[in-house]
């Protein structure tokens, strides 16, 4: 039997992802599938389990991380002992080219990282708080990309991609139709509670908007000039869930609170999401240069059983039945959005029984890791 590794480096630490591998593990084992292993090289703690492997790296090797990480992961992963190694997408060094050479390469790829990256340096002058040596690795892996990628995508064995349009971004920059595959976010229904959402009233409208750390594409701001420019009757009260805090400042409109919940474990998200009427997902990623998204917030939202707005275009939402509409896909550019729509649509899933019971049904089906880890297996198990 093959045998599979999916590799990341993460030196800072990242929820999303954790929560991510972790509940790919719990697919596989249901699934019944032991061949595949997770290593997440970090510099902070070393845990074992067989399948879900974080390694310690020392500190040195975090700074050879700018030029040097595939060697990093043959240095910390037994490479030798797997048939096809997986490997989220970061960015290039001079160390790339003959790991992939090497090595039988699945790249992983969940953002067009060009445009982001371009994003982010852009975004840094406008930063109160400038931390330059993260000017100097944006700049830095953005400028070895560019050299190194056309060679890379050359010599792998495969693609996975978040969506069609990021699959065929990549492959287009070297014109080759590589053995590629679009597995978009899923997660693990199971460990998520079904919330439920509170009832619009017709008075108060409650959002949720949830980010581990706050970015650009997520759109945040967009939606907050829209609020501001909102003339109706309707009193709005914003949640905001993560990392981040938004200055009171911003709001103009007096009929406006926001509440900071701050980083929360998942009972209390799931109270927040109780006491709201809607969830907000990414409402900015053409920022980044895409149409299409999967956030994980978006499933989430999906398995809590909370209607929710977006801006993007996907596929996850074509077998939803009209009569059970949960979601609002709205327009991904920046124009203003029309909060008569949102509030619109609140009043009509509150009128909806049993939605969040259906939310959670299509959740098992469209959503969870179950469902996504036989396809990574089908996939790299057919990769000559």
């Amino acid at each position: 039997m093959k045998k599979f590794a999916f590799i990341t480096i993460s030196l800072k630490t990242q929820s999303g992802i954790n929560k991510t591998y972790q509940a790919k593990c719990k697919a596989l084992r249901k699934l019944g599938l032991s061949n595949f292993h997770f290593y997440i090289l970090n510099p902070n703690y070393e845990y074992k389990n067989g399948i879900l492997n974080y390694i310690r790296i020392n500190k040195s090797d975090t700074i050879k991380y700018i030029y040097q990480r595939y060697n990093i992961i043959k240095k910390y992963v037994p490479v030798d002992k797997y048939d096809v190694l997986s490997i989220r997408f970061n960015s290039l060094d001079v160390s790339s080219l003959s790991f992939v050479n090497d090595y039988k390469v699945v790249s992983e790829h969940h953002t067009k990282a060009y445009f982001e990256r371009k994003l982010k340096i852009k975004c840094f002058f406008n930063e109160k708080d400038r931390k330059y040596n993260k000017l100097f690795f944006d700049c830095y892996s953005l400028g070895l990309d560019c050299l190194f990628e056309k060679n890379y995508l050359k010599k792998i064995s495969g693609i996975i991609g978040i969506s069609n349009e990021v699959v065929l971004y990549e492959k287009r920059k070297i014109n080759n139709d590589i053995p590629s595959i679009v597995i978009p976010n899923g997660t693990n229904v199971e460990s998520i509670a079904q919330s439920g959402f509170k009832k619009f009233n017709g008075k108060t409208i409650n959002l949720v908007f949830v980010a581990n750390k706050l970015n650009p594409w997520h759109g945040l701001d967009r939606l907050l000039t829209s609020i501001n420019r909102y003339n109706g009757k309707i009193n709005i009260v914003l949640n905001l869930v993560g990392d981040f805090e938004v200055s009171e400042s911003l709001i103009s409109n007096k009929n406006v609170k926001l509440i900071h919940w701050g980083l929360v474990d998942q009972s209390q998200l799931i109270n927040v999401f109780s006491k709201s009427n809607v969830g907000v997902s990414s409402l900015g990623l053409y920022r980044n240069d895409m149409t299409e998204g999967s956030p994980l917030k978006t499933a989430e939202y999906c398995a809590s059983g909370i209607p929710f707005i977006y801006a993007y275009e996907t596929s996850d939402f074509d077998n939803v039945k009209n009569s059970y509409k949960f979601c609002l896909k709205l327009d991904n550019n920046s124009s203003e959005i029309d909060f008569d729509n949102i509030i619109n649509f609140a009043n009509e899933v509150s009128q909806k029984k049993d939605i969040s019971d259906y939310m959670r049904n299509y959740a098992f089906h469209q959503f969870d890791w179950t469902i996504k880890m036989k396809q990574y297996y089908e996939f790299m198990k057919s990769l000559d």
